[in-house]
């Protein structure tokens, strides 16, 4: 890539920024867990599968992980 197409790139991207790569993934899982779960108890949204969601950054304990992952495997 030329350094003039990586400044219409940068320029493009200023103007119509690229989808949050976070965002898009938490919609694909929650959209997957609640498709693929028999009755779910509560709808799954980004921020339930992600570990952090709109800048806000946390660590997620393993109790949070499992509670997390059982509801994707429960029948």
């Amino acid at each position: 890539m030329s350094e003039d197409e990586l400044d219409e790139w940068w320029a493009l991207e200023q103007i119509h920024p690229l989808p949050d790569p976070w965002l898009q993934t938490g919609l694909l899982c929650a959209y997957i867990g609640n498709y693929s779960m028999n009755k779910p108890r509560k709808w799954l949204t980004p921020g339930d599968v992600l570990p952090f969601l709109n800048g806000e950054k946390r660590r997620q304990s393993n109790a949070e992980i499992r509670a997390r992952l059982s509801l994707l495997v429960a029948k």
